[in-house]
């Protein structure tokens, strides 16, 4: 049986997960390649044309395909990118300190 998830723990999960997400697409660690993945794969799901028609049969299969790579990739991204992040906290802040301007 699943555990009951109060709603303020909730929240903090979608929120975390969408600034994680938000990270991983602005950290130059992560490659270019599962970015432009995921960002096509989206597009073409939404787009209203497809390379097969859904009428035909196995019509859905190329949504699928797609859909398949996106989630890849995404996992992809994701995982780098919590690599990334495990990996400047263990290392921890700048020697230096931070830059102040006078």
């Amino acid at each position: 049986m699943a555990k009951a998830v109060p709603d303020g723990k909730r929240d903090n999960r979608k929120r975390s997960f969408w600034s994680l997400l938000a990270g991983a697409f602005a950290d130059p660690a992560v490659p270019l390649s599962p970015k432009v993945i995921v960002l096509a794969s989206l597009l073409y799901l939404l787009f209203p044309l497809d390379f097969i028609p859904d009428l035909v049969p196995f019509g859905y299969g190329d949504d699928f395909l797609i859909l398949i790579a996106g989630v890849r990739s995404l996992l992809s991204i994701l995982s780098k990118h919590r690599a990334n992040l495990a990996r400047r906290d263990k290392d921890g802040p700048d020697e230096q300190g931070p830059i102040i301007d006078i």
